[in-house]
């Protein structure tokens, strides 16, 4: 048997590769067709069934389209495993046929997605008009079915019928639409719909406690840490909120696109809350002054950037670069934290070292929600929200022990100084007191000295006093020209007058006033026993109890009622047949009386009062108490002083 030749063997195994790749490109581009769907028990849709299989898909990258046109040209389309998208903007037709038999029980049916900003359904059977149903998380609420959602059109199939359905979907973000369509029975779907509005309500319902419990904690401590960790709690519950549709439902029902843009503003938001936080908690500014410089310019720098993006993001809509900026620009704040937990670790207490494992598992969970985002691109969505939940109800509760520790050490560090000072303050007083006892006894002393002299000096004047008083008295009887008499009889009546008030002050413990009306009575009746010895002059006195005069004062009032009293008994009653003086006083202010003294004699004779000294002396005794006296002399004589007590 002749041998094979090489060269020919090695041509016959070059033709057949040939032959094979122009037989897989021709396989790759011949128009291709999608398994029907064929429905017959309710049952197959008990759970989620994938549309994969049955679908068909065509790209209108300029979006030129129509139903008319797309449904004229099933040549167009692709099978789903077959289809190789080229623009994440383009327009893109799915088609599928669905058939039931005659058994189909007709029910409500969800056909659901994920994440694609626009979806037109249109679908019909037996060449009837297309029903045309509208979703989407960028559609209008307005737009969307009552029976529908954003991300689920319901509808129901008749037995035995054969539909074609066409899906119009338009994604606007940037990313590849994930074209994944399920059905299943609208009931079931609902179902698992509430239990993940459940698990979400648990969950943000744990937050807002949380979010309430730091928030009264800021309020009645006033520890400012406790501010920024609420603030990174609301950010990060609103950006649970927006990444699952419930904040854009509640305040941009109309406009979704807009209420998307604050996806990242909050959980930017959180970054700059935990950032404050470790600079406030940890008192960088104070502790490592350049560390904090370099901070804030940092902090400035990504608000900048932070505006910037979400700026470009409100022009393109294009997420996908926001994310890769974002995952760019993770390392600045990344690094930051980690240099500031390194250098600022030795000297952490115990309590701020919670704060700093906080801040580790933060960054872990960024980093976990970065690689999500960059692996699974819009997928993350849905897994997001979890990681970021989850993991800020950990650092929370990190953080509330953190500075629950904290306000423990500052307490227990102000009850010691409370304490010390205490302490200091008992020692303080002790000495005070000491001093105070001291400076008491030596007082006491000094009291008692002082009160000795005074003693002494009011029995040396009360007894010249007397002497001087007693003097006159002997000279009264030897005497016998009357003018004389009436010359000593005036002076002795002084004299009495300055015993009174020498007696009247030294006799109580209060030496600062005298009692007018006790003084004025004794004077008025000492007067009467050397002038009226008879009994012949009746005295009026109208004195009020409780007025008392100055002990500066006293003295003068006093020798101008002895003066007045020995003038009336001198001059006033030689011819009056019941001769009668009056004496009253009368409050005018608070601190004003006014003195009357009267008689009913003759009164005194025109230019009397000029030659006699008993006018001018009282005169002159008003001015030293600054008085004033008003002399009226008519049916006896009158005086009227207005007086300070």
């Amino acid at each position: 048997m002749r041998p094979l030749n090489p060269s020919y063997l090695h041509m016959k195994f070059l033709r057949l590769k040939v032959f094979l790749i122009i037989l897989s490109v021709l396989f790759i581009a011949a128009p291709g067709k999608a398994d029907t769907l064929r429905l017959s028990q309710p049952e197959q849709l008990a759970a989620p069934l994938s549309l994969t299989p049955y679908l068909q898909v065509m790209e209108d990258s300029l979006h030129l389209y129509y139903l008319g046109a797309i449904e004229s040209h099933p040549q167009w389309f692709r099978p789903y495993n077959r289809f190789q998208s080229h623009h994440p903007r383009s327009t893109y037709w799915l088609k599928m046929e669905i058939a039931t038999d005659n058994l189909w029980q007709p029910e409500s049916l969800a056909l659901a997605f994920e994440n694609i900003s626009l979806v037109d359904l249109y679908f019909s059977h037996s060449n009837e008009p297309y029903q045309h149903q509208q979703a989407g998380i960028f559609r209008p609420a307005s737009a969307i079915s009552p029976d529908d959602s954003r991300t689920f059109f319901s509808f129901r199939l008749q037995a035995g019928k054969h539909y074609t359905i066409f899906l119009k979907v338009l994604h606007e973000k940037g990313y590849k639409p994930e074209l994944l369509f399920k059905l299943q029975q609208k009931e079931g779907y609902l179902r698992t719909l509430q239990r993940k509005i459940l698990s979400d309500s648990l969950t943000f319902g744990a937050l807002i406690i949380f979010l309430l419990y730091t928030l009264l904690s800021w309020i009645v401590s006033r520890f400012r840490p406790y501010g920024w960790l609420s603030l990174m709690i609301a950010g990060t519950a609103l950006y649970s909120l927006s990444m699952n549709g419930y904040f854009i439902d509640l305040c941009f029902p109309e406009h979704p696109a807009t209420g998307w843009l604050f996806n990242l503003p909050f959980i930017q938001i959180a970054f700059l809350a935990v950032f404050l936080l470790m600079m406030d908690f940890w008192q960088i500014k104070t502790a490592a002054p350049k560390l904090y410089k370099y901070g804030m310019a940092g902090m400035y720098l990504m608000i900048a950037f932070a505006i910037a993006k979400n700026i470009m993001l409100a022009v393109t809509n294009d997420y996908r670069l926001g994310n890769i900026l974002v995952a760019c620009s993770f390392p600045i704040p990344g690094f930051f934290f980690a240099y500031a937990i390194w250098h600022c670790w030795n000297h952490l207490n115990h309590a701020q070292r919670f704060l700093a494992y906080g801040i580790i598992l933060f960054g872990v969970s960024a980093i976990a929600v970065i690689t999500v985002v960059m692996v699974m691109h819009e997928q993350a969505i849905t897994i997001n929200p979890y990681i970021s939940n989850f993991t800020v109800l950990i650092v929370v509760l990190l953080f509330s022990i953190g500075l629950k520790e904290e306000l423990r050490q500052s307490e227990i560090k102000r009850n010691a100084s409370l304490q010390r000072l205490a302490l200091l303050q008992k020692l303080q007083n002790d000495s005070l007191e000491k001093k105070v006892a001291e400076r008491t006894e030596q007082l006491v002393a000094r009291n008692a000295r002082i009160e000795t002299l005074i003693n002494e000096l009011h029995h040396r004047v009360k007894n010249n006093l007397q002497l001087l008083y007693s003097l006159n008295q002997l000279q009264l009887p030897i005497v016998l020209d009357s003018k004389a008499q009436d010359i000593l009889k005036s002076n002795i009546s002084k004299i009495k007058a300055m015993i009174l008030v020498n007696q009247k002050l030294y006799q109580f413990d209060d030496i600062s006033s005298v009692n007018l009306k006790e003084f004025i009575e004794e004077l008025s009746a000492y007067s009467e026993r050397i002038y009226d010895t008879k009994g012949t002059v009746r005295t009026s006195l109208s004195l009020p109890d409780d007025i008392t005069m100055d002990a500066s004062h006293i003295l003068s009032f006093g020798l101008i009622v002895a003066e007045l009293l020995t003038n009336a008994y001198k001059y006033a009653f030689a011819n009056t047949q019941e001769p009668l003086i009056r004496m009253s006083i009368t409050p005018i202010t608070e601190h004003t009386i006014q003195f009357v003294f009267s008689d009913n004699g003759p009164g005194m004779p025109a230019g009397r009062e000029n030659v006699s000294m008993g006018v001018p002396l009282i005169k002159d005794l008003s001015r030293q108490l600054n008085a004033t006296v008003e002399i009226r002399n008519d049916n006896g004589l009158m005086y009227t002083f207005t007086l300070a007590v």
